[in-house]
């Protein structure tokens, strides 16, 4: 709520600032007036959401329990969220040294092992394209769909 406060007070300044100064023309003032329309009904959700679990963390512990339980397995379904495979060589080797990087996030990357094999975890589910990069045999880009709690296995053939 505090950080929602401050950006809120923020816009609001941004605002009076733009409103005052005659550079903003119409269409951009009424974006800037959604905008604050929008933070604010947001901060009262917030505000809402900490006063109904508040009442429940106070009064109905299985419920409090039962949410935190729910919580911790949906973390647990984005840390098991992921890509896995195994690369290989155009004459069907596994392939030692092949860089995989996320192309949306480059810290999500791994190297291949000595049998080829190489993982990825932790990720939203979405679309994402991984760049397969190998000195001798180039660069592969794949798309992958990664759905929550499972490990997709993309096996990649490189120089191919």
């Amino acid at each position: 709520p505090l950080a929602l406060t401050a950006a809120l007070n923020k816009a609001v300044a941004f605002n009076d600032s733009m409103g005052k100064s005659g550079s903003v023309g119409a269409g951009a003032s009424a974006v800037i007036v959604a905008l604050e329309t929008k933070n604010l009904t947001m901060h009262d959700d917030v505000d809402d959401f900490t006063r109904i679990m508040t009442r429940y963390e106070e009064t109905d512990a299985d419920f409090l329990n039962g949410y935190n339980r729910a919580k911790v397995i949906n973390d647990i379904g984005l840390n098991h969220s992921g890509i896995e495979g195994t690369v290989t060589g155009p004459d069907g080797n596994p392939l030692k040294d092949v860089t995989v990087v996320c192309v949306q996030n480059d810290k999500k990357k791994d190297a291949t092992d000595v049998i080829g094999h190489y993982e990825i975890r932790n990720f939203i589910p979405d679309n994402y394209e991984f760049k397969f990069s190998h000195p001798v045999h180039g660069v592969k880009i794949v798309i992958v769909k990664i759905e929550r709690g499972k490990v997709k296995t993309v096996d990649v053939q490189m120089g191919v």
